[in-house]
């Protein structure tokens, strides 16, 4: 992580006593962490406890940023784990799409099915 948002690099930023959100990005500069996942806004989503410092210090966290703070340093080969049945990524995107739009299901037609002309 090269930089943080603006807001969070004052000191004096006034942080959720729980959270520490501003002291938890201002740790977080200049660390190296793997990026696990995109969210729907294109925003970086980073596990910061895989750094033993960060996990000391703040527990357990995840956080999301904007890709213009994230430098990359290398790309990895390793293969994502994903289902054999050909679906993936796209699949649980479409799925996330249609349930925040309001439906529940993916409806599909049979095979043979005819279509009404």
């Amino acid at each position: 992580m090269r930089d943080c948002p603006e807001g969070y690099k004052d000191p004096n930023y006034k942080d959720d006593p729980d959270m520490r959100t501003g002291e938890l990005f201002r740790f977080c500069v200049g660390r190296k962490f793997t990026i696990r996942g995109f969210d729907r806004y294109g925003y970086i989503e980073l596990q910061v406890d895989d750094d033993p410092a960060v996990k000391r210090k703040f527990g357990l966290n995840w956080i999301w940023v904007e890709p213009q703070f994230v430098e990359l340093i290398s790309k990895t080969r390793r293969r994502v784990d994903r289902p054999d049945n050909g679906l993936g990524w796209r699949e649980d995107f479409l799925k996330s799409e249609r349930e925040s739009a309001g439906e529940s299901k993916r409806v599909r037609r049979e095979k043979r099915a005819i279509r009404s002309q």
